[in-house]
């Protein structure tokens, strides 16, 4: 017993001696693996930042072709109200007489107008489908927006538990070495 006691202690001892270099050695892989993380965390924020910047230019986008709708919008009641103004003018002829040149040119200009309103009302209906396609990219880019936001949850909370861990082991090292 007396050979066996000192030969345990020596195991004991060396045992003792190889943990806080383990130990080391499992923190430097923690450092490590928090480095990947820290650079996977802070991609997601790069695309996150540049998902937000793709967002404020179909904010813009979309706020000129909201005003541009407006307008179109206007200018095509403004000539439906000339066409119809142009129109009773022609019946006024109609009704009152008037030469039949004259009531083609209130006919060519009513038609005129209508057209022009017409055309308006194609560009105003255009612009609106330029703005579904802008929704349809807002859908997409919040869809971008929730996955980026969920895999830096994910990150953040890798991040924790490394970190978490890697205190845990530096605390067990400094229990060691304050054993020594």
């Amino acid at each position: 017993m007396r050979v066996l006691l000192p030969a345990l202690l020596l195991l004991a001892a060396a045992s003792v001696t190889a943990q806080p270099a383990d130990l080391d050695r499992q923190i430097a892989a923690l450092d490590r693996d928090l480095g990947r993380v820290e650079a996977d965390l802070a991609s997601v924020r790069a695309d996150l930042a540049r998902i937000r910047a793709d967002e404020a230019a179909l904010d813009d986008e979309r706020a000129r072709f909201q005003a541009q709708i407006r307008d179109y919008r206007a200018d095509t009641y403004a000539y439906h109200g000339q066409a119809d103004r142009v129109r009773r003018m022609y019946d006024d002829l109609s009704r009152y007489g008037g030469s039949d040149a004259d009531r083609r040119a209130y006919d060519d200009a009513r038609f005129a107008l209508e057209d022009e309103a017409e055309r308006l009302e194609g560009e105003a209906q255009m612009l609106n489908d330029w703005t579904a396609e802008i929704d349809a990219g807002y859908r997409a880019h919040a869809d971008r927006v929730r996955e980026a936001a969920a895999q830096g949850q994910r990150l953040t909370a890798q991040r924790s538990a490394l970190a978490n861990e890697r205190q845990t082991l530096a605390e067990r090292r400094a229990r060691l070495a304050a054993r020594r």
